[in-house]
């Protein structure tokens, strides 16, 4: 099977990409991306490192809502086949490592798509660090390395990020993320122009946003910030 039929495959049988571009409901149909994206001669071996991570997303992260793949895809489909062969790889060991199969065991891939992990990253070192994009080899080492620190302080079962009962997942941030409470905070986040990174576009434009603080108001607003620990 090829790369695109897999795509194809793909998006018949997972559950709708909802997206967070303006005026648009549903994220861009993935064999449709690949036609943008990839246009060499190993267009076909690109479209299946597409499939790759869009098949190890689904299976790590079920619960996901936003889906936009097109920065992902725009990214995929730039430098040598050998490049995008190395970050496909770096994506899918992040996904798995942050993912419902391990103790880290995350809910949703929203926070790295949409660049909110980049930007708390970003705001640390604003002057070094604005302009590196949210999906560059820089930002995905750095999440490499944070995943290992936090595996460390699961397993000394840390006060903030201890170890989870079967069917937890983990949420560190003080307010309820449960699929109702983020449809709601990403869509007011979105409307507030508050996202730092455009996921639904292919050549992904991205900014230092103040959305931390946007995101905890805006639950206060909702009454979701009471520290609701693990969902």
């Amino acid at each position: 099977m090829s790369g695109l039929e897999r795509l194809q495959q793909i998006e018949r049988s997972a559950p709708p990409r909802l997206s967070l571009a303006p005026g648009r409901e549903r994220a861009t149909p993935l064999d449709a991306l690949a036609a943008q994206a990839f246009t060499g001669d190993d267009a076909s071996l690109r479209a299946g490192l597409l499939a790759d991570l869009a098949a190890r997303f689904s299976d790590d992260y079920p619960d996901n809502l936003f889906g936009d793949l097109d920065a992902l895809a725009g990214r995929l489909g730039q430098g040598s086949t050998e490049d995008a062969v190395a970050l496909a790889a770096t994506i899918g060991h992040l996904s798995h490592h942050y993912g419902r199969h391990t103790e880290l065991r995350f809910r949703y891939l929203h926070d790295f798509l949409y660049g909110l992990d980049w930007c708390r990253w970003a705001e640390k070192e604003p002057a070094l660090r604005a302009e590196v994009a949210p999906m560059s080899d820089a930002f995905l080492g750095y999440l490499c390395r944070r995943g290992d620190e936090l595996s460390v302080l699961i397993a000394a079962d840390d006060a903030k990020y201890g170890r989870l009962a079967p069917g937890q997942y983990r949420n560190p941030f003080g307010f309820d993320r449960s699929p109702a409470s983020e449809l709601l905070l990403l869509r007011n986040l979105r409307d507030a122009g508050q996202l730092p990174f455009d996921a639904w576009e292919l050549d992904g434009g991205f900014r230092v946003t103040p959305f931390v603080a946007a995101r905890l108001a805006l639950a206060k607003s909702m009454g979701l910030a009471a520290d609701t620990g693990h969902l």
